[in-house]
């Protein structure tokens, strides 16, 4: 965690690495000189959060003329000067992982942030000038790739989405966890039991009919019909149940 950020931006051998990180923001909306384009918005009673590309923002509706930043969320690697942990530095297959945060759902006062090869973060935002990491990490590259590139440099490594389900109690306790790889094997999905977050446990995945996994084992390589490599995307809970156990998926060109 850094107050007020940092220097953002490094290059790992020929690739750029992609270091957006959380800003919080009270007040009026506007654009920082570090961020890229605008990629998301959530809005609740009392803050629209927004991203822009991979950057995190909350910013307080009430006092529109008086932005002020309150706090920046980042991994330790993103800003210059800084080192990756070991974990976060190459995937199996030797190409760099990519760490950076993509989509993020708000549940109370917890955000729930799918940062790409890093995987699942969880924030408490109680104080949101202080935003403390609660979970005890679900980073699966290693010992699985990210998506390496393919069809087109820094496309979709790991963790796409993370959605909270709903809940009668306090806090949710399952969540959906989505890929978005392009490439062989293609992205799927994974429901998580979260009720600990500092020990979050993988429940199931799931794949549809036309891009399940096809494995050569003489070749060792995983085989995918040519053209057809197509990912899971975003999860979104039926809001008409209150216990979460109803779910939609987007699948890019195989629909919903």
């Amino acid at each position: 965690m850094k107050g007020r950020g940092g220097p953002l931006g490094q290059r790992r051998g020929d690739r750029q690495s992609f270091p957006y990180e959380g800003t919080v923001i009270a007040g009026k909306l506007l654009i920082p000189a570090d961020l890229q384009r605008l990629h998301q918005f959530l809005l609740d009673s009392k803050t629209v959060k927004a991203i822009s590309d991979e950057m995190r923002l909350a910013v307080e509706a009430l006092w529109p003329s008086k932005p002020e930043l309150v706090s920046r969320f980042h991994i330790v690697g993103q800003h210059i000067g800084e080192t990756y942990a070991e974990g976060n530095r190459k995937n199996p297959n030797g190409s760099d992982q990519m760490i950076t945060c993509h989509e993020i759902q708000k549940d109370n006062d917890r955000l729930y942030l799918a940062y790409r090869d890093e995987g699942v973060v969880i924030l408490d935002i109680t104080d949101p000038a202080k935003p403390v990491r609660i979970d005890g990490g679900y980073d699966y590259s290693p010992p699985f790739n990210g998506d390496p590139g393919l069809p087109r440099e820094g496309c979709c490594p790991g963790a796409h989405t993370v959605m909270p389900a709903h809940h009668t109690g306090p806090l949710p306790t399952i969540a959906v966890l989505t890929d978005e790889h392009f490439n062989c094997p293609p992205g799927f999905g994974r429901i998580l039991d979260i009720t600990y977050p500092q020990h979050m446990t993988l429940l199931s995945t799931y794949h549809i009919t036309g891009v399940d996994d096809q494995y050569d084992f003489d070749k060792k390589q995983f085989v995918c019909p040519e053209g057809s490599q197509e990912s899971a995307h975003m999860a979104e809970f039926d809001h008409r149940v209150k216990g979460g156990n109803l779910f939609y998926q987007a699948w890019y060109n195989q629909g919903l």
